[in-house]
């Protein structure tokens, strides 16, 4: 069973993801979301915009499985969003338990939905 994100069409939304076929499932749910393959370009996207949502993954490079990395992981755009006071929602998408795990330790509010169990709805009409 799937969890199911309402995630309204005018709401900004950040994908920090950088695997091709993810980024195609989030872009065809969510067509008008920024999209962030990296920490930097996460960074550079929340100072240039205020986001509602944020979709974050940990394995932002395929070295980053080794979870002793932290420049450049989805654990430094957390630290990022818990030092700046993100006021949005989080969602952490990973896969990577450990890594998620991590993630959320910035950011206790945030929901642990590992990438394929949750669906987005992003329709005006629900």
């Amino acid at each position: 069973m799937h969890e199911q994100f309402h995630i309204p069409p005018d709401w900004p939304v950040l994908v920090v993801e950088d695997t091709e076929d993810r980024i195609s499932w989030f872009r065809k749910r969510m067509p008008k979301a920024v999209f962030a393959k990296n920490a930097e370009a996460a960074f550079l996207a929340l100072e240039q915009q205020n986001f509602k949502v944020i979709f974050l993954d940990h394995d932002l490079h395929w070295m980053h499985a080794d979870n002793s990395i932290f420049k450049g992981t989805g654990k430094e755009v957390a630290r990022f969003l818990a030092n700046n006071g993100f006021q949005g929602i989080v969602i952490i998408h990973s896969k990577h338990v450990e890594g998620a795990a991590a993630m959320k330790k910035y950011l206790g509010d945030a929901r642990l939905a590992p990438f394929g169990s949750f669906e987005i709805n992003a329709e005006t009409n629900v």
